[in-house]
């Protein structure tokens, strides 16, 4: 068994509540937003449709996709800190990813909820509150792993340097945990994965970031405390603003 396999497979045992209830709220949170969306976004289709019939529609699916995208960017960057690019055309795309892998997924859950309704009253009411939790646990899991894929594909480092691991200890929860060369801010800091603490690390000169080669940044808002991740487009003499809490701050003093 691989380093990175077995430091996994020991995380899993000890952290596996913490994870479990942050893929239960995740998926909860999902579905709240999604549905808020979806009400909006029904008005909306009913307007296009009458402007615009086939090409209405189509247009309202479009900013259905990006919502779903939008959503659950935020909801990753929320709950695991991923940051994902926020272009409409990567948005497109990692709306379009999840609701494909939610669709497939949500197809044994359908099968079950047509299997609940012929159960008696009593079995009915256990059986939709545990449907209830399994069918958030999914959504969560499925919307980080979306997340991650986009979150990689907007790595600012050259390949071999974004793919880089090492193995760190948190010196707050003292979970051992191997991380990406990619999860190291410009101070040389990463943020523990478990109890979100961040401390100092050393790595390789050589995979360190260099802001003067780089096309995008990871910076430190010093009023919310949160990271974004910052092309050279959102940056006007040394300034930009956060992405959470929309907060201008000087660039050359975050972290």
């Amino acid at each position: 068994m691989s380093l990175q396999a077995a430091e996994s497979e020991e995380q899993s045992g000890i952290h596996m509540p913490t994870l479990i209830a942050k893929y239960f709220l995740h998926g909860v949170a999902y579905s709240l937003l999604i549905a808020g969306l979806v009400i909006i976004w029904a008005f909306l289709l009913v307007i296009l449709v009458v402007i615009g019939s086939i090409l209405g529609l189509l247009l309202g699916f479009l900013i259905l996709v990006l919502g779903v995208g939008y959503a659950n960017s935020f909801l990753s960057g929320y709950f695991w800190d991923i940051q994902t690019p926020t272009k409409w055309s990567n948005l497109l795309v990692h709306g379009l990813v999840l609701m494909i892998a939610l669709g497939l997924a949500n197809i044994p859950f359908l099968i079950l909820e047509y299997m609940v309704g012929s159960l008696t009253p009593i079995f009915s009411i256990v059986a939709i509150p545990l449907l209830f939790v399994i069918h958030s646990l999914v959504n969560g899991y499925l919307g980080k792993a979306v997340a991650s894929m986009q979150g990689e594909s907007d790595s600012s480092w050259t390949r071999g340097q974004s793919m880089a691991t090492y193995r760190e200890k948190c010196p707050y929860c003292e979970s051992v945990y191997v991380y990406k060369a990619s999860a190291v801010k410009r101070d040389g800091t990463i943020k523990c994965f478990y109890c979100n603490h961040g401390f100092k690390v050393d790595i390789p000169i050589e995979t360190q970031k260099k802001p003067d080669l780089m096309s995008s940044w990871r910076l430190t808002c010093p009023r919310c405390g949160r990271d974004s991740r910052y092309e050279r487009a959102e940056i006007f003499y040394g300034k930009a603003k956060c992405h959470h809490c929309n907060e201008t701050f000087d660039t050359e003093s975050s972290g």
